[in-house]
C-alpha cells in the first residue's frame, strides 16, 4: 500500500497540503509503513494474533472507528489509526473502556490526514508508541 493512497482529500482542496504534511510527518517520525491486513480486526491484529471471530465481532473494533489505516514497524503491528468526524463524550468513554479491556493506549489529536479540520486522528497502540 502506498502512503499517499491514504489521502482522501482531492489535490485541489485547500486542506490537501495539511493532510499530506500530517501523514508524512507521522509516518516518518515513527519510521512506519501502512499495510492492508486481510481478515483482521483492530484488537487482535495489534496484539499480533488472528481474530478468532472472523473479524466481524464489534468488540474487536474500537468504538467510533471510521476511515481506518493499519501500520507496521519492522514487520510487526505498530498502530491502528482512525479518523472520526465526531467523538462525543459517550463514544470517547466507550473507547477508553475498550482500550483498557484490550490493554491498549489511545492518543487523540488534531493531526488528521482524512479531511483535516473535519476529523480528528485516533492512534491506538499497545504502548506509548505512535504519539509523535
Amino acid at each position: 500500500m502506498k502512503l499517499m493512497d491514504l489521502i482522501a482529500a482531492p489535490k485541489d482542496q485547500p486542506h490537501y497540503e495539511t493532510a499530506v504534511r500530517n501523514l508524512v510527518h507521522w509516518a516518518d517520525s515513527n519510521d512506519i509503513k501502512p499495510v492492508r491486513p486481510r481478515n483482521a480486526c483492530a484488537g487482535h491484529w495489534l496484539k499480533g494474533k488472528r481474530c478468532p471471530h472472523g473479524f466481524i465481532i464489534e468488540n474487536c473494533w474500537p468504538p467510533g472507528y471510521d476511515h481506518v489505516s493499519w501500520w507496521k514497524k519492522d514487520g510487526k503491528p505498530f498502530a491502528f489509526v482512525f479518523h472520526p468526524y465526531d467523538m462525543g463524550w459517550e463514544k470517547l468513554s466507550e473507547l477508553v473502556d475498550w482500550a483498557r479491556e484490550w490493554g491498549m493506549v489511545v492518543n487523540i489529536d488534531a493531526s488528521s490526514w482524512h479531511y483535516p479540520g473535519w476529523t480528528t486522528r485516533v492512534v491506538i497502540t499497545v504502548d506509548q508508541r505512535g504519539t509523535a
